[in-house]
């Protein structure tokens, strides 16, 4: 389901009045749609306070309020009509990170200013937080991971001498396996079968294993303003760890968990309601893609219902959102349903990516190609929100790829670090982008901004890199895929370059070696449906240019077809070449009566420059030569009777199979055909 996303941006001006943006995003558009700007926003939280006991009274007042400026009530308005038309609707609220007071509110209550009803209790409509981050660490959608899960439970024997109420740590533990249901599980906690105590370092520990979700349930209360956990020692006493100290340990990780769940009991009186609005962001800040709380007095019973069908909404694709919108719908508006609280560290609520839908003819390496490749959109946005100057370098840096395109080879950045590597580089793929998708500069860049034009583009379009600052050798690792990814999919590869330096597309074409090429030919008929490169169509052509004829004469022409309508008005001139429009594209040769074996060195030199690229090919005869002039305008005089088709074969290379070309000794004579058969 394609998604519409409405961002509402509050933040506070210098004068701590507030004003809203309003800002349109569509999977069906690659522009933005500014729906409002900096319209005053006044909200009384006195009046919102006193109606904390009524959820749909304190939702209507705080729609009212939100609500109260035209732009702001028409934005919405528009937002949703727009989304109504076919796409979810995802309510983002960007709220100013400097602001406590606005993550404190209650902004899941909102209510639709036209019909009054919960927006965020329909499943089409996602309602969650954004925060941006200082965090330099980039945030990878991974694909799909094994799934497995962290469960922490901390229950200090001692808490009553704080006047905290006793977890209760097997009822806990029974209902997150109940929500995980068969993820595989660690526990940290008081009983059986568990890794350790809830201590700062036994997560710690367990974090660094990356689990992808981890569920906290722990006592949280505030000390001087401050967010305390209320972890355990190793002897099992409590220990009031400052939420500051688990945000830098979280910080400290190489990875991230996925999704991070702050369950809290009714015991704990407010329960996350005195801590959430400082932990909660806290943690998204720090790179934690998603993180989700309950705010107020929260029932355990609201958790264990929700929870279930989160977890296995979340199974279905990776999204958060969606995910939480459908547990929302699930438990009813007769039950707390607004508690649960949604913070979001990226923008459209993937936690991992579902390989796309594919040609079932794609073979496994197409299909793994496509599953690697990842979007850096993120990054480069954090990277050029406060990237100014460097023209010079960007220039230098363009001028530099220009040179490479003529002989190969790559270009690399390197400095100290906090030089400006990666803005720089991350402005030189923005541009790239824009050239692309033939946009010009905006006025301010953002992640949303660069992910739009990414999806528009392609992102294996543009070959880049990014290794951050200390991101572990598994993050190195995945980048590097996705590099090669990039590269394999754009029809390059990694293969070393020739001592001599590096090589022209010309030269790459027969950079597989002559005799392996001549072994591996295959005549191949079924084709993916990527695009096989300019450059490299280039080459191929080239080779064939580059033939022996009689007396040099070149006594060809080459046709290229690569439009669907003509490869299949080409195929019906042959009686054998109902595979020729499936070819990524199909090369007719042309050439006078007689010509034939001129014709067929050029092809055998395209088809092996074809092989030595990875493209299959294969030769395909024209029968109807009176039809196949007629289609290709092909003088009467010249005889157009060859045709070889191209593409990314469809089918991973077989093996040669034994005894498959007769002996070289059965087939060459000495001196004469009557003479020895010895080779």
């Amino acid at each position: 389901m394609p998604l519409t996303t409405v961002e509402l941006h509050i933040r506070r001006l210098p004068d701590a009045s507030l004003a809203a943006d309003a800002t349109l995003t569509s999977a069906t558009s690659a522009a933005s749609s500014q729906l409002a700007t900096g319209v005053p926003v006044t909200l009384d939280t006195t009046a919102l306070l006193s109606l904390s006991g009524d959820p749909a009274a304190y939702g209507r007042e705080m729609s009212q309020q939100l609500f109260a400026a035209p732009a702001l009530r028409d934005a919405w308005l528009k937002a949703r009509a727009y989304a109504a038309a076919g796409s979810d609707l995802q309510l983002r609220l960007r709220l100013d990170p400097a602001a406590d007071d606005l993550h404190a509110l209650r902004w899941e209550t909102l209510r639709d200013p036209e019909s009054d009803q919960p927006i965020a209790l329909h499943e089409r409509v996602r309602l969650v937080r954004f925060l941006n981050s200082a965090d330099l660490t980039p945030v990878v959608i991974p694909p799909r991971p094994a799934l497995r899960a962290l469960v922490v439970v901390a229950n200090p024997r001692d808490l009553g001498t704080f006047s905290l109420a006793e977890v209760d740590v097997e009822g806990e533990v029974a209902r997150a396996r109940a929500a995980l249901g068969d993820i595989p599980a660690t526990i940290l906690g008081d009983t059986a079968g568990a890794a350790g105590r809830a201590t700062l370092a036994s997560i710690t520990a367990q974090l660094r294993q990356a689990p992808p979700i981890v569920i906290l349930v722990a006592h949280g209360t505030l000390r001087d303003g401050q967010p305390v956990l209320w972890l355990e020692r190793e002897d099992g006493v409590a220990d009031p760890v400052p939420g500051a100290d688990f945000i830098a340990a979280v910080e400290r990780l190489a990875a991230r968990p996925l999704l991070l769940v702050l369950a809290s009991c009714r015991s704990a009186g407010g329960g996350y309601g005195d801590t959430l609005s400082g932990l909660g962001p806290s943690l998204a800040r720090a790179g934690v893609p998603a993180v989700l709380g309950f705010q107020g007095d929260v029932a355990m019973g609201t958790v264990k219902a929700l929870l279930p069908a989160l977890i296995s909404e979340l199974r279905r694709d990776g999204q958060i959102d969606r995910a939480l919108a459908a547990a929302r719908a699930a438990l009813g508006e007769a039950r707390p349903w607004w508690q649960a609280v949604l913070w979001l560290r990226v923008r459209e609520g993937w936690l991992w990516e579902e390989a796309p839908p594919l040609d079932p003819r794609l073979a496994d390496r197409e299909r793994q190609l496509h599953a690697i490749v990842r979007s850096h959109s993120d990054l480069i946005g954090v990277k050029l929100a406060r990237f100014v100057g460097r023209e010079a370098e960007l220039a230098e840096i363009e001028q530099r790829i220009a040179e490479l395109h003529t002989i190969g080879g790559y270009l690399i950045i390197q400095g100290r670090a906090g030089q400006g590597k990666s803005s720089v580089l991350a402005a030189f793929v923005a541009s790239t982008f824009l050239a692309h998708a033939q946009q010009p500069v905006p006025d301010a860049w953002d992640s949303q901004r660069i992910a739009d034009l990414e999806r528009t583009v392609g992102p294996e379009q543009f070959a880049h890199h990014f290794i951050p600052y200390e991101p572990g050798r598994d993050y190195q690792v995945n980048l590097l895929r996705d590099l090669n990814a990039r590269l394999a999919r754009r029809g390059l590869s990694l293969r070393p370059r020739c001592e001599g330096g590096c090589m022209s597309s010309e030269q790459q074409a027969g950079a597989m070696g002559v005799a392996e090429a001549i072994r591996r030919k295959r005549a191949v008929r079924a084709y993916t449906s990527e695009p096989v490169p300019e450059d490299v169509i280039m080459a191929i052509l080239n080779a064939g240019r580059r033939a022996q004829s009689s007396k040099n004469s070149q006594p060809w022409t080459f046709i290229l077809v690569t439009e669907r309508e003509q490869l299949a008005r080409v195929a019906g001139a042959g009686n054998y070449a109902a595979h020729m429009p499936g070819s990524a594209f199909t090369v007719v040769l042309v050439a006078a009566p007689g010509s034939d074996f001129d014709l067929g060195q050029a092809a055998a030199n395209m088809q092996l420059a074809a092989t030595a690229a990875g493209v299959g090919s294969c030769v395909t005869f024209l029968h109807h030569q009176e039809l196949a002039h007629q289609v290709l305008g092909v003088p009467a005089d010249l005889s157009c009777q060859w045709a070889i088709t191209f593409g990314y074969p469809a089918e991973a290379e077989r093996p040669l199979k034994p005894g498959g070309r007769r002996p070289l000794e059965e087939v060459v004579r000495r001196e004469r055909y009557e003479g020895s058969r010895s080779a």
